[in-house]
């Protein structure tokens, strides 16, 4: 066994260096600067920096401040986008999952049409998006009006519709993963237990819910972990939908404001300690999510 050891240990060196280098020490350094006043008065000077202990935390959550109001709505508005966002796309996701594991004419012709928005860029996604939004050109509005759905245009990238938008193309970007990853599932499902449940008088919703949930369980937790990771550090989508602008209201998510607050106004212990704040709280979503999941597993 200790033979073993010494043999993988040199392979698995590099790979932890390089991990340490490029994710860990900068993830370390970000909280160290969360507990430091590093901002644009010192910047050009490192060693000035003083250790505030917890200033930065406690002013991004004072209420009546200018950042402590925005940090909050912020927050609670990426909580919401993450949650309905990481559900819908889900959802989504697998109703296509089980419609394309259905034979049918032209099944691999769909299956290949859906994966297209996951080969398109984050960045060409979110600015057709942003083109498909607009109030007075934007595509959406034409249609709708030609549907004869509306008469006035809607303001999609605004007020209470915003969050609403950068849901939307979250899920035409991100869908395809979801899909792609249930039907794979599905797929190693043996068609003998869809059988012997058929004969034994089993109808379409028992076969879905005694034999294809089970079996797209474990992939499903993943998903469900990854997409909510994902959507609570959601960046490039809203930055690209709303220019160099700042989203309104809860539109305008964590990242977005950690960015604002780092490198517009320069104040890098603030956006830090913002940053730290986001990491404990999905760590303690995705901690209690994988507990129950295995103790689920357990059961």
């Amino acid at each position: 066994m200790k033979k073993k050891k010494q043999k993988i240990a040199p392979w698995i060196l590099p790979a932890f260096i390089s991990m340490s280098i490029i994710q860990f020490l900068p993830g370390a350094i970000s909280i160290l600067m969360g507990f430091t006043n590093l901002g644009v008065q010192n910047i050009t000077n490192i060693p000035s920096t003083k250790i505030t202990g917890l200033n930065n935390f406690m002013e991004i959550f004072k209420k009546g401040t200018v950042v402590g109001n925005q940090f909050t709505i912020s927050l609670l508005g990426t909580l919401e986008y993450t949650f309905f966002a990481t559900l819908i796309t889900f959802l989504f996701g697998l109703g296509l999952a089980l419609l394309l594991n259905q034979e049918f004419p032209g099944r691999a012709f769909i299956r290949a049409a859906l994966i297209v928005p996951w080969i398109v860029p984050g960045v060409v996604a979110a600015f057709i998006w942003r083109l498909m939004f607009l109030s007075d050109y934007g595509i959406i509005n034409k249609l709708l009006r030609h549907g004869g759905i509306i008469k006035d245009n809607i303001f999609w990238l605004l007020e209470d519709k915003a969050l609403f938008s950068l849901m939307i193309a979250h899920l035409w970007s991100n869908l395809p993963f979801v899909m792609i990853s249930i039907l794979a599932a599905l797929q190693t499902i043996p068609e003998e237990l869809y059988e012997a449940c058929k004969i034994d008088g089993g109808n379409v919703f028992q076969r879905f819910v005694y034999i294809s949930l089970p079996g797209i369980k474990n992939v499903s937790t993943m998903i469900v972990l990854l997409s909510f990771i994902k959507g609570a550090g959601e960046f490039t989508l809203p930055y690209v939908m709303y220019g160099r602008s700042a989203p309104p209201g809860k539109a305008n998510l964590i990242s977005i404001l950690i960015y604002q607050t780092s490198f517009q106004t320069w104040e890098f212990g603030k956006g830090a300690a913002m940053s730290t704040v986001i990491l404990v709280i999905m760590l303690i979503i995705a901690i209690f999510y994988m507990r129950l999941a295995m103790q689920e597993k357990a059961d």
